[in-house]
Formats: structure tokens, C-alpha cells, sequence
């Protein structure tokens, strides 16, 4: 701004009077340190620790035995092959036939959750496919080693 147009309000403040200003919206005067509570102080000892983890809860990827559907593969099948043959004439009039692989998880109850189709993205039949793995029955993990 102009020389003419500065006055003592809008003045640039010299920088040793900057050191102790606490930044603000507001022009406050007087004692900058009435009523402020500095922080705690935290020591950094410099050594990193990794968030601890409840071994009840982590994820296991390789198991010996794994979970299976309530009266063994067989019964699995015959599940699958059901839910799909309730659609199999309207897959097969779009041209919607294959192999559809699909991935999920599973928790120690048994419970399935998070099923996505990893071919056939996009399609009636991967939907499907999905649907049929989420709806169906928790599967038996009681032989599953833990």
C-alpha cells in the first residue's frame, strides 16, 4: 500500500515484536500468554514401534484345513449348480456362460464376507455367482487349525 495510506493499525510490525505473537483471526493486545495452556510435551524416545496385533484377529492365508460348506464339497456343488440353474435359461439367452471365479473371505464363524468375482467382471452370471456365496449358509471352520 502507499506511504500515505499506513497508520500505526496497519503498520508492518517490526519482526522482534513477531517472536511471542500467537498466530490468530483476531488482533488481541496485551500479555500473549494469558490463559493459554502450552501443550504436554511428548518425548520421542526415536525408536518405531508396528501397532500391536490381537493374534485372535489376525489374518491367516495359509491354512491347513480349510473352512467347508455344511456336508462337504459335494454338498457345495450341488448348492451352486441349484442357484445357478434358477437362472441358467436367461444366462444363456444373453450369451452369459463360463467359468466365473470368485473370492472371499472367511471368519472364524464361519461367515463369508467380502465375495467379489475376479473374471467375468460386469456380467449377469458374476453377480450371480456372488449372490449365491453371500446368501448361502456360514460354512463349518470347526476343524480349521487356529
Amino acid at each position: 500500500m502507499p506511504d500515505s495510506q499506513v497508520n500505526d493499525d496497519n503498520a508492518m510490525s517490526d519482526i522482534r515484536e513477531l517472536q511471542d505473537a500467537i498466530i490468530g483471526t483476531a488482533r488481541a493486545d496485551g500479555n500473549p500468554y494469558d490463559g493459554v495452556v502450552a501443550p504436554p510435551l511428548e518425548t520421542h524416545t526415536g525408536v518405531v514401534t508396528t501397532p500391536k496385533i490381537d493374534p485372535e484377529d489376525a489374518l491367516v492365508i495359509d491354512v491347513h484345513i480349510e473352512a467347508q460348506y455344511p456336508g462337504g464339497n459335494e454338498a457345495w456343488r450341488k448348492y451352486i449348480s441349484r442357484e445357478m440353474n434358477r437362472y441358467m435359461n436367461e444366462l444363456q439367452e444373453d450369451g452369459q456362460t463360463g467359468t466365473c471365479v470368485v473370492q472371499f473371505m472367511v471368519d472364524r464363524e464361519g461367515d463369508i464376507s467380502d465375495a467379489e468375482a475376479l473374471t467375468m467382471l460386469g456380467t449377469r452370471l458374476a453377480a450371480l455367482c456372488v449372490q449365491a456365496i453371500r446368501n448361502g449358509p456360514p460354512l463349518d471352520t470347526s476343524r480349521v487349525q487356529r
